[in-house]
């Protein structure tokens, strides 16, 4: 990958729809950002950001076939970059210009640096110099934003500012933070670049503008959630300001399905569903918050602000992106944190930051993000006072609401889980050395891709036990009996029709059986049927994407089909609720097979098991590289020796094994002798996307005999 690969990648990760438009000039501000978090001079910034403002002037153009007239004075050949331009030259007998013929000799390069107008069209070229000032302009105001307010600490090292074209950036850091806690991952001050930490959030005007975009002009504001002054002051410096403005701008939108995107909440994000992505942030807020009356003060100040404003939109009937489920865990969670932080370290301790997981925040508080452990939610800086000695830990923390989780959460019907179908032991390993390589990602040779490919041809060319692709051709086949069921003329009557249906919940509340969402989904998918017709896949998938992007492939070409075989269950076409049963129990058969064969074929089963094994999450707990915050419990390395006898790693994987109850279900156990015997998690398949994604995916919950001796260990260890 070239490096301006790498610079669009890093770019496509920040702006809110994954496409970086160079004409954005929000985008142009994340670049300005991304280009300093990869420590590319500022000289190289201003001239990249400077040659952007002439493109978008429409000025710098490409070099490609040469259109040249040579000046009968001169005899200097001058390429006008169309013929049409050269053309017009050569007739205004003013400018002295004639055609080039093929015997003119072109212009040499003479290895110099080309000129800044080089490429610029001949009629344009005295608009170059206001350009240039405006570029400059534009990217000296970034680096002043990015200067402007850098975190202060009581004891600093050294600070600099950005300065184009000056030395190398350093930046506030705190002193005597070279030693670490091992094995935690380790901090290393000298690579810290806290410019992160005041880059600029989303104002409600920048996310009603996000939203319009993102949802054809929909916007979900429906008040202003701004914390206090009082919240905000005491995290100042903590965290980055762009995670506050995300939660406040969170606590003014309504919730509809999963929407809005938390890309439209804030500039840089982690990934998830919103409401656990705003959870993650609520949390790391928690532990932020001094645990000193001014703290507890502003700590209950934004409970309180979390629970009235949403409280109040869902006093308009609404839902709210962060609701009770998640902050009544709040108030308990920073309790269980304060309580293990105590038994650890005494009172002499205090967190100095916080970051999401995100790369670039990660990397600017100098830490390698390629060692930071999988499951990590987000990371703690705590000073610690030990032996009258300073020492800064980096504490990773997974953030859980509650048990409702998954330990892992994996392809099933991938080649990479059958290894074992080469039947050779030495390309087993060579095999399962490419997976673990990618898994590091680490870049594959050219020869150890080849191998890869080639063995994964090999594995599904001897018949793996869970096929996807099989179930796959099934739903596929399914979907032509699927639109039989579709009218050539879908009606806005019918839609209609959908949109009032209701349906009364379990506990009596009444609500529409399909959401907003769901509706404007079905409204495009009828629009485009009634014009292309469902039946030309290719073109109506094509139209469908450019009213709703994610809509490719053959899965969104099942779920369209779905989609419009609801609506006409919605208006009573008995056959299309008939076939939507058959359809999904397509997936649902497919899934008790899938099932039965972890049970009854023993080397899948092993292989699984060794799969489980190496992407368990709570070795990194075992190893006391990360704590696992979770339903008023915090958990680390203590808990785990607790409960499984050893903080060795190597030791508990060798008593894991997959044990099936009566009932059939399968679990992941450890077994240590006859007394000590946990059930870790129960192993379940599920399909997210019944009917459509394809693509079943190996489930492991947490059991609760695992929950109830971490209970156990949190009582037990004081």
């Amino acid at each position: 990958m070239s490096f301006i690969d790498t610079i669009l990648r890093d770019l496509a990760e920040v702006v809110h729809n994954g496409i970086p438009d160079l004409q954005n000039e929000q985008h142009l501000r994340q670049l300005v950002q991304v280009m300093v978090n990869r420590n590319i001079p500022d000289t190289v910034i201003y001239e990249v950001f400077e040659n952007l403002t002439k493109i978008n002037s429409g000025l710098l153009v490409e070099k490609g076939e040469k259109f040249y007239a040579k000046n009968t004075k001169t005899g200097q050949l001058i390429d006008f970059d169309s013929e049409e331009n050269r053309d017009a030259a050569v007739a205004d007998t003013s400018k002295g210009y004639e055609k080039a013929e093929k015997g003119d000799e072109e212009p040499k390069d003479d290895g110099e640096k080309l000129d800044k107008t080089d490429f610029l069209r001949p009629d344009e070229k005295e608009k170059i110099d206001q350009n240039t000032q405006d570029s400059k302009k534009k990217l000296d105001n970034t680096i002043d934003s990015l200067n402007s307010s850098s975190p202060e600490t009581k004891d600093s090292s050294t600070t600099s500012k950005i300065v184009p074209g000056g030395p190398a950036k350093t930046y506030s850091v705190p002193k005597d933070t070279t030693e670490h806690i091992k094995p935690k991952t380790t901090v290393d001050t000298t690579k810290q670049d806290l410019s992160y930490m005041t880059t600029a959030g989303y104002t409600i005007e920048d996310v009603k503008n996000q939203q319009g975009r993102s949802y054809n002009g929909k916007n979900f504001v429906v008040q202003d959630g701004t914390f206090p002054p009082n919240v905000t002051e005491v995290l100042k410096g903590k965290i980055p300001f762009k995670y506050i403005k995300g939660i406040e701008n969170a606590l003014s939108c309504e919730k509809k399905g999963n929407a809005p995107k938390i890309t439209t909440l804030m500039p840089e994000a982690g990934a998830g569903e919103i409401s656990a992505q705003i959870g993650e942030l609520a949390y790391m807020l928690t532990y932020n918050f001094p645990f000193d009356a001014e703290g507890e003060k502003a700590f209950n100040d934004y409970i309180l602000h979390l629970e009235q404003m949403c409280k109040n939109i869902e006093s308009m009937g609404k839902k709210c992106v962060l609701d009770e489920s998640w902050f009544k865990h709040l108030r308990p969670q920073r309790e269980s944190f304060k309580k293990d932080m105590d038994r650890r370290f005494g009172n002499d301790w205090e967190i100095i930051s916080g970051v999401w997981d995100i790369k670039g925040d990660v990397e600017g508080r100098g830490i390698n993000y390629e060692d930071k452990t999988d499951s990590m939610d987000q990371a703690l800086q705590i000073k610690v006072i030990q032996d009258g000695k300073e020492t800064i830990i980096n504490e990773e923390v997974s953030n859980k609401k509650d048990w409702k989780i998954y330990f892992l959460n994996a392809g099933l019907g991938e080649a990479k889980n059958f290894g074992y179908l080469l039947n050779d032991v030495n390309k087993e390993k060579e095999y399962k050395d490419i997976i673990d390589k990618k898994l590091r990602k680490e870049p594959l040779t050219s020869q150890e891709n080849a191998k890869y490919a080639a063995y994964n041809k090999e594995i599904i060319a001897a018949g793996v036990p869970v096929d996807n692709k099989s179930l796959q051709r099934k739903q596929m086949e399914s979907v032509k009996e699927g639109i039989k069921n579709i009218p050539t003329k879908i009606t806005d009557k019918m839609i209609q029709k959908a949109q009032d249906e209701k349906v009364t919940t379990g506990k009596g509340v009444v609500k529409n059986v399909y959401s907003e969402i769901e509706i404007h989904e079905m409204e495009v998918l009828a629009k485009i049927h009634n014009e292309i017709g469902i039946t030309n896949k290719e073109q109506f998938m094509e139209a469908v994407k450019l009213q709703i992007p994610k809509y490719s492939g053959d899965k969104y070409y099942k779920k369209a089909v779905m989609n419009l075989n609801k609506l006409m269950s919605s208006n009573n076409v008995s056959n299309a609720e008939k076939w939507l049963v058959s359809h999904t129990d397509i997936s649902k058969q497919f899934i008790i097979e899938a099932t039965q064969t972890i049970a009854n074929d023993s080397k899948f089963r092993n292989s699984l098991v060794a799969k489980l094994k190496n992407e368990l999450p709570i070795q990194g707990m075992v190893e006391g590289r990360e704590t696992l915050q979770i339903d008023g419990l915090y958990l680390s390395k203590d808990h785990m020796t607790h409960m499984f006898g050893t903080d060795n790693w190597n030791d508990i994987k060798e008593h894991i094994s997959i044990s099936i109850d009566k009932s059939g279900q399968s679990n992941l156990t450890y077994s240590l002798g006859d007394k000590n015997i946990i059930k870790i998690g129960s192993i379940g398949i599920r399909e997210k996307g019944i009917g459509y994604d394809g693509n079943p995916s190996l489930l492991v919950e947490p059991h609760k005999e695992f929950r109830l001796a971490a209970e156990d260990a949190a009582a037990s260890i004081l």
